[in-house]
């Protein structure tokens, strides 16, 4: 689906590429074994998303909609 919430510029981001409809874009969830309060809780309780483009690491946005140079659609989705 077409996103204009992680880059509007409709000019320079007419395809509507965004975090959310990335191949690379994930849920980071909490873990109940976790001590750090931000990171414990429940499995079911996101605390953030990542970006798992980046050479065999997981770098962590804080929100859902952002984009970066590395973006690619999910599934068949063309941006039109």
């Amino acid at each position: 689906m077409k996103c204009m919430l992680g880059w509007n510029d409709e000019e320079y981001n007419s395809q509507g590429r965004c975090c959310c409809n990335c191949v690379y874009h994930v849920k980071i969830t909490a873990h109940p074994w976790n001590t750090n309060e931000f990171t414990q809780g429940s499995c079911t309780k996101v605390i953030g998303w990542g970006c798992t483009e980046a050479t065999g690491t997981v770098m962590f946005i804080e929100r859902e909609h952002s984009m970066c140079e590395c973006h690619e659609f999910k599934g068949e989705f063309d941006g039109s």
